[in-house]
């Protein structure tokens, strides 16, 4: 038998259900910096707000393991030794070039809310966007 209280219990848990959405998204917050992490080392921190293009790139030869960041000037060619390519424009991020076989992190597409990533697991690189004084939750070794 369904009682009033069954009812009541019934439609807050509808109201509940149908505002969750709201209350995940703002608690999100404003998204700021993207942060650029390759096996486990923070290379890069970027204001979400200017536009730029940054390569990940071998450094110490190819086969070494080891990578660095380079900001590349508008129209600079990133050379051949890029593992990744990330535009940051128009709020966003996104890789636009792999040099792995799988092009997984280039499929992902832009991100641009704080808690979203990019993964590149060949080159074990993370791109996160994270708000005003956060910090990646986890960091992959």
């Amino acid at each position: 038998m369904i009682t009033k209280a069954d009812i009541v219990l019934a439609v807050v848990l509808l109201v509940l259900g149908l505002c969750s959405p709201f209350f995940l998204r703002t608690a999100q917050g404003e998204a700021s910096r993207v942060i650029i992490t390759v096996d486990g080392e923070q290379l890069g921190s970027f204001d979400l707000s200017e536009n730029r293009t940054v390569a990940v790139v071998e450094s110490g030869g190819e086969g070494s393991g080891k990578a660095m960041l380079k900001v590349l000037a508008k129209g600079e060619d990133p050379g051949e030794d890029v593992l990744n390519l990330i535009v940051i424009e128009g709020g966003a991020a996104r890789v636009v070039q792999a040099s792995c076989g799988g092009q997984d992190c280039v499929k992902m597409g832009s991100i641009s809310r704080s808690g979203e990533v990019i993964a590149c697991l060949p080159h074990k690189m993370l791109i996160s966007i994270t708000g005003d004084g956060e910090s990646p939750d986890v960091i992959i070794k």
